[in-house]
């Protein structure tokens, strides 16, 4: 799996994989962290291949349980200290993992539960390297995530280490002009799906992740001086996040000297924000992306142009990635021309195989192509104009 390859390569570097407050955890020593947490699953468990949960924020320890669940071949499940503890106890139920990483002390039990003081002793174990051949195959789940939409009812998307090759080929793009061993902003929950492009994305070209976690995202002072440490290369989040910074002038080309590129999801890019970003990062592109969880992060992307900002239309989602097929169509799934609204399917090896225990539901969402590749009816009204 290209992440774990990345990993053990950049083990072998001096370069800092992730920043947390004043801890610095090495590629070295987080693929170290990795190993020993597969040793311990792989000599504690039964082979049934359930996931592992981790019930956390920010700690700098969960990314080398998610990489240690994958290693020993076994997917994950990352819910945010910030969902309520009965929520939490909802997944836990669905999921019935065989570990569960309780970073809260919220009281939640699993077959076997580990407490942040457990964790850190089996991080800390001597491991040889988690052989090759164990590590998460194609076809397995590399994570589940629970997103409620609008039924409230939590629903556990599953993603196979295939669709995040897939991703990892149609993202790569707009990653481009990213330079490897750069810094990037790292600051979605885990809990959402965006978080792969740090984990997987930023981490697998040797950046650093420099970590905000709640109480800096709540504070301009303090995320602003994280910044400013930072120097990030690339800007990944919700428009909300950069609404909430542009209220500040500060938040301008000074603040943020080697920014090469914003990418916004997730929610609306507006015109105002989207003419404001240019107008204070000059040259810096602006890029309104689009996908859903179901899909494995993001399958269609543009730049902002000034002749979209000038147009009579919301800004585009984008034209799709090259190895995916969007097809808007009718309420009999037909084809519609350009300029027709309908509904957008996505297609593609992205598309997750389906809700965990959600036999109707993915009977009702998620279909076949005549040429076996999966899709998924994602009931977003969208029109095609010239690609886009």
């Amino acid at each position: 799996m290209f992440i774990l390859e990345a990993l053990e390569h950049y083990a072998e570097t001096d370069r800092i994989a992730i920043r947390y407050h004043d801890e610095k955890v090495s590629f070295s020593a987080l693929n170290r962290m990795a190993d020993a947490f597969a040793a311990y699953l792989r000599r504690t468990l039964p082979s049934d291949g359930r996931p592992v949960m981790i019930y956390g924020h920010k700690q700098s320890a969960i990314p080398a349980c998610m990489f240690g669940a994958l290693k020993a071949g076994r997917g994950y499940i990352p819910v945010d200290t910030t969902y309520p503890t009965d929520r939490a106890a909802q997944i836990l139920r669905d999921a019935q993992p065989s570990v569960l990483v309780d970073l809260r002390a919220s009281g939640l039990s699993a077959e076997h539960t580990l407490c942040e003081e457990d964790l850190a002793q089996i991080l800390a174990q001597p491991a040889l390297p988690a052989p090759h051949s164990g590590w998460i195959r194609p076809e397995q789940t590399a994570y589940l995530l629970f997103t409620s939409g609008s039924t409230g009812t939590p629903k556990g998307v599953q993603i196979t280490a295939g669709n995040l090759a897939a991703f990892h080929t149609g993202v790569k793009p707009w990653f481009a002009r990213l330079p490897e061993g750069g810094a990037f902003l790292n600051e979605i929950s885990y809990s959402f799906d965006v978080s792969v492009c740090a984990l997987y994305e930023a981490l697998s070209r040797g950046m650093t992740l420099w970590t905000a976690d709640r109480q800096t995202l709540e504070s301009p002072q303090a995320l602003f001086q994280l910044l400013r440490e930072a120097r990030p290369d690339a800007w990944v989040s919700t428009p909300s996040l950069a609404e909430f910074c542009i209220h500040s002038e500060q938040f301008c080309a000074e603040l943020l000297p080697q920014v090469r590129q914003f990418l916004f999801c997730g929610e609306v890019l507006t015109k105002k924000l989207a003419a404001e970003l240019l107008r204070r990062f000059p040259g810096v592109p602006v890029v309104n992306a689009y996908g859903p969880t179901e899909t494995t992060v993001l399958v269609t992307g543009t730049e902002i142009t000034q002749a979209m900002l000038d147009a009579d239309a919301p800004l585009p989602i984008g034209r799709p990635f090259e190895n995916v097929q969007a097809i808007i169509a009718d309420e009999q799934g037909r084809a519609l021309p350009d300029g027709e609204p309908g509904e957008l399917l996505v297609i593609g090896e992205a598309v997750s195989p389906g809700y965990l225990g959600r036999s109707e539901l993915n009977k009702a969402l998620f279909f076949r192509t005549e040429g076996g590749l999966r899709g998924y009816r994602t009931g977003d009204l969208c029109r095609m104009e010239d690609g886009m």
